[in-house]
């Protein structure tokens, strides 16, 4: 069987999540899959979404329509008759599974298939009835199992119809042929107002509880906000993993994308049990579920690690060192891989995972941009707390012959309300000159180059990003003509 999975911009997360739930399922093996994407979607999103799809089909192809679309009814139709058209040419049955459609339980294709293929019907899914006298009294829902030549056979109504979602035009064709199945169960909602799942269901509203389904179903439709799969994994006992870093603001972002990971791959946004001077900055970033406690980086881990047990069952310590706790040093060749290590990220990924912050604020950015008239700028950042940087003034002067062609932002007198808040101006930059402290490890969120200063030792930094020199405090006086005449050459 076929799967067809359509996906915008706008739907990427969802589809990923949805992909993620599948593999939970224990895959789909033995079906093939079909990435049907708006021809504006990003590529690197689309083959993001192809690595999670063949983790539980055999096969995955990736198609576009011809041009972008924009709106629901005329995106929909677009990737709905792309899709026949590819399965069309495959000659193969396929199932049509938007990203707010949720499989319910393992082994659900297969059923799907073994059902459809015993009805005798060239379609399969679920006829519903509808009091609205402007929709037709009963009609095929979208997501369900459709023949071959259903582009031959549909795509006449959709085209003539282009106001209208395509499974009204197509009622008056499938509703009297179509297979009401027992196997899809469906609730599209309101316009605005889609369905929601709770532990509870809320009478009245649209909130409703895993006892609303039908327990014959294998797929759901409609739930847009991920809270059905929630407590399916829920109750599959699939938890959000729980970590402690109490550090301060470059120990958490450095460990940012392999949480994010941690969050693809599982479904579940991990938990950061972290303090509340430096939890901030994880507003900016949607994939953790931030636990700020009003403790002391040292002395709060104690109560750190008997609030993880209490709350979570258990809780990795990432921190390396701490008031009652600390790791052996001679196990990592210095503090990042240490607390990549513990996080169960593969250590292989380090240098490819990205550094993510998906709740920027393109308004508070552009409050702390500077005006230079035109003249490209450089950021540097000279001020640290872990690790002081002795050499601030030697460096300003040795950049001192570029100033005519340049402007030289001092990070540190930038007071933003977020610290991500930087990366407006770290973008904005032609490059930028970062000591070992929390900016050099936010550089990897940026595509601009920059040279990296780092301590000697185990308490090293790695940089990681667009970083085109590396050199260690000991060796920054010998370096002042390589620093030179590498910000020269960003001119």
């Amino acid at each position: 069987m076929l799967v067809a999975l359509p996906v915008h911009t706008g739907d990427l997360s969802r589809l990923k999540n949805l992909l993620t739930w599948c593999a939970q399922l224990s895959g789909c093996h033995g079906h093939s899959a079909v990435i049907v994407a708006d021809a504006a979607t990003p590529a690197s999103a689309i083959l993001d979404l192809k690595k999670d799809a063949l983790l539980s089909f055999d096969s995955v192809d990736v198609i576009t329509n011809e041009k972008p679309v924009v709106g629901w009814v005329p995106g929909a139709n677009s990737l709905f008759l792309t899709a026949a058209q590819f399965a069309k040419q495959r000659n193969e049955p396929w199932l049509f599974l938007e990203p707010d459609a949720v499989p319910l339980k393992p082994k659900w294709a297969d059923l799907i298939e073994i059902h459809y293929r015993a009805s005798g019907s060239k379609y399969m899914g679920r006829l519903v009835p509808c009091d609205d006298p402007r929709l037709p009294k009963v009609h095929f829902t979208g997501v369900g199992m459709y023949c071959p030549e259903a582009y031959d056979e549909l795509s006449g109504f959709i085209i003539g119809a282009p106001d209208m979602a395509f499974d009204l035009p197509t009622a008056s064709y499938l509703a009297p042929i179509a297979k009401s199945s027992d196997l899809f169960c469906h609730l599209w909602g309101m316009a605005g107002d889609p369905p929601t799942f709770a532990e509870h269901r809320i009478t009245g509203t649209h909130t409703f509880d895993l006892n609303f389904i039908n327990p014959k179903s294998v797929l759901y439709h409609r739930n847009k906000d991920g809270t059905l799969i929630n407590l399916l994994r829920k109750r599959a006992g699939i938890k959000a993993k729980a970590f402690i870093q109490l550090g301060r603001f470059g120990d958490i972002i450095l460990l940012l994308p392999a949480l994010k990971h941690v969050a693809d791959t599982t479904g579940c946004p991990p938990i950061l049990i972290c303090a509340a001077d430096y939890g901030s900055v994880l507003e900016g970033a949607s994939y953790i579920d931030a636990k700020p406690l009003p403790l002391s980086w040292f002395h709060g881990m104690p109560t750190a690690i008997e609030y993880g047990q209490k709350h979570f069952g258990e809780a990795t310590v990432l921190q390396c060192h701490a008031l009652n706790w600390g790791v052996d040093i001679k196990r990592w060749p210095n503090f990042m891989t240490s607390m990549w290590d513990r996080t169960g990220v593969p250590l292989s990924l380090m240098p490819e995972l990205p550094l993510v912050f998906d709740r920027r604020s393109p308004q508070r950015e552009a409050s702390h941009l500077p005006k230079t008239n035109g003249k490209p700028f450089i950021v540097v950042n000279t001020s640290g707390v872990s690790s002081p940087f002795p050499y601030k003034q030697a460096l300003f002067a040795s950049l001192g012959h570029l100033r005519p062609y340049l402007d030289i932002i001092d990070l540190s007198n930038i007071h933003c309300h977020r610290i991500y808040d930087l990366l407006g101006l770290m973008d904005k930059a032609i490059g930028g000159i970062h000591i070992d402290t929390s900016t050099l490890h936010l550089a990897r969120a940026c595509p601009k180059p920059y040279i990296a200063f780092t301590v000697d030792g185990w308490c090293s930094s790695i940089p990681y990003g667009n970083c085109v020199l590396e050199v260690k405090y000991s060796q920054f006086k010998n370096s002042l003509s390589r620093i030179a005449k590498t910000v020269a050459a960003w001119l």
